[in-house]
């Protein structure tokens, strides 16, 4: 392999080879190699064509290894004309033609509508819940079925590119119906929200993924590759023709963005909450602008007084002294509030200051992972704000169910009782079922859940019957 990389950048140096370049100040891209596939670019002319056969021809004789045109596939740019086209394909020898199909479970165009490209996910997920025999799964089975094969299905796909609404609405509906639905031929009655099933378990809910939300998770990890690695091949890439002089966080407006880079750059909301600037030199940190502060969100200061004149060019290196490198405390209380000058006290400073740099606040590493990220979306939403609860808040007997030492189809049972979602009379009448309210068993007014497990006359024989004391 190293053989063949050599010869492809000799036949480069050349000017053999020319190699794709997707913008002016975009490195040159000639071939990319994987574990099974090698992916090749050049211009479609004869030259480069005899050029390309040449280097794999000897490949061939030094690897002893020969390469299978029947199962290669060739690719054109939409403006290479049909003349050049079938020149290209008698030099090379390929007859198919790639691009309309997939690659490593990824479509290879992303033209059109996306809905219908994407929607294959959808196809792949209704098949396979469609196969599970629902009647015969208990809710602890369905629970394990949804968050270990279910919304892992599309994982692969979000980490890449941002899903449509209607896709992930698709999928989400998908899960919903498989979770209330008590046989497969009918929906089911749906008791909550997905979103509200989607809380985690200690604030009340079950932990569902959120498709959404988790698909901004992943797409967040490729920003911070962008960030955390600037000399990789993916960063180079997407710097030359995206963020040549600048950040990838900066909003800058480019034209004819990829559909990549507008999936990418839509977390940049979810990034900006757990990003903060480690203090090195604090040359390139503004103090007033920059996220430096490690509050429970990073932020920058609080200045000490907001009607006084305050320097916008203040950089953190300002407030160290340059003898000792230890912070000036004179200075910082004359500029920062007290609160905040207690926290930059707490911050080391080192003896060979490196660069300033990016980190991720909530994790002890500092680097991002997609479960951190999960959770701080969770925990700072953009919009809207945390539920209110009037009166008695119940969130802690939902969390303390799933910590009950029995099977999980009791742990669930449990949930259902304290969450209001058992069948009972009463609870199908208000939602809108027209059916007897009394207790079938003893003709009561009104079969409530308290009543169908603590007033029922056959309710009360049973707790009597057992070992388990029990209050009048």
């Amino acid at each position: 392999t190293e053989a063949l990389i050599a010869n492809i950048r000799k036949k480069e140096e050349d000017k053999l080879l020319t190699g794709l370049k997707i913008a002016r100040g975009s490195l040159v891209i000639t071939h990319l190699l994987f574990a099974d596939d090698s992916l090749f670019f050049y211009k479609a002319n004869r030259q480069e064509c005899e050029t390309i056969i040449q280097i794999l021809k000897d490949y061939e004789k030094a690897s002893g290894q020969q390469i299978n045109f029947q199962k290669s596939s060739i690719q054109f740019g939409h403006k290479v004309p049909d003349v050049a086209r079938l020149e290209v394909q008698q030099v090379l020898g390929i007859t198919t033609i790639g691009g309309m199909g997939t690659y490593l479970g990824i479509p290879e165009s992303l033209g059109g509508s996306k809905t219908q490209v994407f929607g294959f996910l959808n196809e792949r997920v209704n098949n396979k819940v469609n196969n599970w025999t629902i009647r015969f799964i208990t809710k602890g089975g369905k629970e394990v079925l949804i968050k270990a094969v279910a919304s892992p299905m599309p994982t692969h796909v979000m980490s890449c590119f941002r899903l449509p609404k209607m896709v992930t609405k698709k999928l989400t509906s998908t899960m919903a119906h498989f979770w209330w639905s008590g046989s497969g031929n009918t929906k089911g009655m749906h008791w909550f929200a997905w979103d509200k099933m989607c809380k985690d378990k200690p604030d009340g809910g079950i932990g569902f993924r959120d498709i959404q939300n988790f698909n901004t998770t992943l797409l967040a990890k490729q920003l911070w590759r962008l960030i955390d690695k600037p000399d990789s091949l993916f960063a180079r890439v997407f710097k030359g023709r995206y963020y040549r002089k600048s950040d990838p966080l900066d909003p800058i407006r480019s034209y004819s963005p990829s559909y990549g880079w507008r999936s990418i750059t839509s977390a940049r909301s979810l990034v900006n909450k757990g990003l903060i600037k480690r203090v090195g030199t604090g040359s390139s940190i503004s103090v007033w602008n920059d996220p430096w502060i490690p509050a429970p969100r990073p932020r920058s200061a609080i200045p000490k007084c907001s009607n006084q004149y305050l320097n916008p060019l203040l950089k953190v290196e300002d407030l160290i002294n340059p003898v000792d490198l230890s912070w000036n405390l004179d200075l910082l209380k004359v500029y920062i509030h007290q609160d905040d000058v207690d926290i930059i006290r707490s911050l080391a400073i080192s003896r060979n200051p490196k660069p300033d740099s990016y980190g991720w606040h909530f994790t002890d590493h500092g680097r991002y992972t997609v479960k951190s990220g999960y959770r701080t979306d969770k925990l700072f939403p953009d919009m809207g704000s945390h539920d209110r609860v009037l009166g008695p808040d119940i969130k802690p007997l939902l969390a303390h169910s799933w910590k009950l030492q029995c099977s999980s189809k009791l742990k669930h049972f449990v949930w259902q009782i304290l969450s209001g979602s058992l069948p009972v009379t009463k609870n199908l009448h208000s939602r809108g079922i027209k059916c007897d309210v009394k207790c079938q068993i003893c003709g009561a007014e009104e079969e409530s859940i308290n009543y169908v497990l603590f007033e029922c006359p056959l309710a009360l024989q049973t707790w009597a019957l057992s070992n388990i004391p029990s209050c009048p």
